[in-house]
This record gives structure tokens, C-alpha cells and sequence, in this order.
């Protein structure tokens, strides 16, 4: 059984925010986005709860 890939906050819409510093698509910020997937999906569960919960 091969293993699943890591859930990751991409939906392909790459663009930095100049005032924000997030991305547009994911809500990640630069670092977290070159972090990843080394941190076990901790960002994945924190930027779609922003998401969810409003930014």
C-alpha cells in the first residue's frame, strides 16, 4: 500500500498578499508555505480553521 501524500492548504492560487504577506489561495505565509510538508499538517489544520472561522 503506497503511502497518501500530505493534506496540504494549496488550491493553486499563488499570490503573496504585499500588506498581509498570506497567500491568496491558501492563507499561508511564505514561511509556512517553504515549510512545508515537514510539519505534519499543523499549518493545514490551522489555515482552513481560519478559513472556516474568518481572517
Amino acid at each position: 500500500m503506497e503511502p497518501r501524500p500530505e493534506p496540504t492548504a494549496c488550491i493553486h492560487v499563488c499570490e503573496l498578499n504585499a500588506h498581509t504577506g498570506l497567500c491568496l489561495g491558501c492563507h499561508r505565509s511564505a514561511d509556512e508555505i517553504c515549510a512545508w510538508p515537514g510539519d505534519g499538517g499543523g499549518v493545514f489544520a490551522e489555515t482552513k480553521r481560519d478559513r472556516e472561522g474568518g481572517l
